[in-house]
């Protein structure tokens, strides 16, 4: 797995596979998660269908 940021530039994952990405805004660790939602933002993803993909 590859992640990249906004210019194409590879985060190092140090090999990991599993990951958790900050979608609350408060992480000190963007774009990955740290925890700091807990007590202050909570939320329940629910899974779905992405829409078709867009052809550039």
């Amino acid at each position: 797995m590859e992640m990249v940021d906004k210019n194409g530039n590879a985060y190092n994952l140090g090999g990991r596979e599993i990951i958790s990405v900050c979608r609350c805004g408060l992480s000190q660790n963007k774009p990955f998660c740290d925890g700091s939602h807990k007590g202050h933002f909570e939320h329940e993803a629910i899974a779905f269908d992405l829409p078709p993909k867009k052809v550039l």
